[in-house]
């Protein structure tokens, strides 16, 4: 994995259309407006900013996020890093992605549309998993990404098998959080859904290795 891989055309158009939202926001939301950047189990906003803050937000983490990713290239050995390139290359766009999304709907709250960010973020989260899902089989052992267990890290074909087993749990949980999401608007279980969706994976992975051993 390269800065050509973290630079890549998909994400530099992501990282414009991130820019592109923000800049509207200022247009579009009042300069004294305060905006939810919180929403507790109840799906209420719990927690505001300032307009500059909250629309800043977004784009800080996305820059926080580029910044880790090259960092991890620029001093993590790259026989290792090698090794689990095409999670981390999967993984990038749609967490950028995911920021697009938490800014439009910041945004549009701002200028006074009535948006479910709970019922959002799940959507978005669905989506992640099922990419990572796709990406995880197609892993090597490394320190990195992945059920990293001695056994599964020592021996390619137990990674594999691990990854395959974990990659398909993840995609199936992702898929089923995008259903969750389309069909309710309940917070507690689109929260409980998010939680389950992500901890379901990893607990049927780990399975998979202790089987595997």
């Amino acid at each position: 994995m390269t800065f050509k891989d973290i630079f890549s055309p998909a994400t530099l158009i992501i990282v414009a259309l991130l820019a592109v939202v923000t800049c509207i926001g200022f247009v579009v939301v009042p300069g004294e407006t305060m905006l939810p950047v919180h929403w507790g189990i109840t799906g209420q906003a719990d927690r505001f900013l300032p307009r500059n803050a909250a629309l800043l937000l977004p784009p800080g983490f996305a820059a926080a996020v580029l910044l880790l990713a090259a960092a991890l290239i620029r001093y993590a050995p790259a026989d290792r890093l090698q090794s689990g390139r095409h999670l981390l290359a999967a993984m990038l766009p749609v967490l950028l992605l995911l920021f697009v999304v938490i800014a439009t709907g910041t945004v549009l709250i701002g200028a006074g549309f009535a948006v479910d960010m709970v019922r959002l973020i799940a959507a978005g989260l669905g989506i992640l998993l099922l990419v990572m899902g796709n990406a995880l089989p197609k892993t090597q052992p490394n320190h990195y990404a992945g059920i990293r267990l001695p056994w599964t890290l020592s021996d390619p074909l137990v990674w594999q098998k691990t990854h395959r087993v974990a990659g398909l749990a993840s995609m199936i949980c992702g898929l089923a959080l995008l259903v969750l999401a389309a069909v309710t608007a309940n917070a507690v279980l689109l929260l409980v859904g998010i939680g389950a969706a992500f901890v379901l994976p990893i607990i049927v992975g780990l399975l998979a290795a202790a089987r595997l051993n």
